[in-house]
């Protein structure tokens, strides 16, 4: 069974994994050393304020996916965007 949750700190190393994954698949053969990796998804999901949110996909204990969105400003009426 596959469960979805909200991002938090503790999972940013398996994010980091998931995302070299990621690159490896779409033929990068080089990538940044993971502590850069791992401040980038600090800065970008747990930073003050967060430039985006990250929900994950668990399989077992195993990160199987990601999905990332954020907010866009007023652009219509006062309403966000997503």
């Amino acid at each position: 069974m596959t469960t979805v949750v909200a991002a938090e700190p503790v999972h940013v190393d398996a994010i980091a994994a998931l995302l070299e994954e990621l690159d490896t698949f779409y033929g990068r053969t080089e990538v940044e050393p993971r502590a850069v990796r791992i401040r980038q998804i600090n800065e970008a999901l747990f930073g003050d304020p967060p430039l985006a949110h990250a929900v994950l996909a668990w399989e077992a204990q195993a990160l199987v996916g990601l999905a990332t969105y954020s907010f866009l400003g007023p652009v219509a009426g006062l309403t966000r965007s997503l």
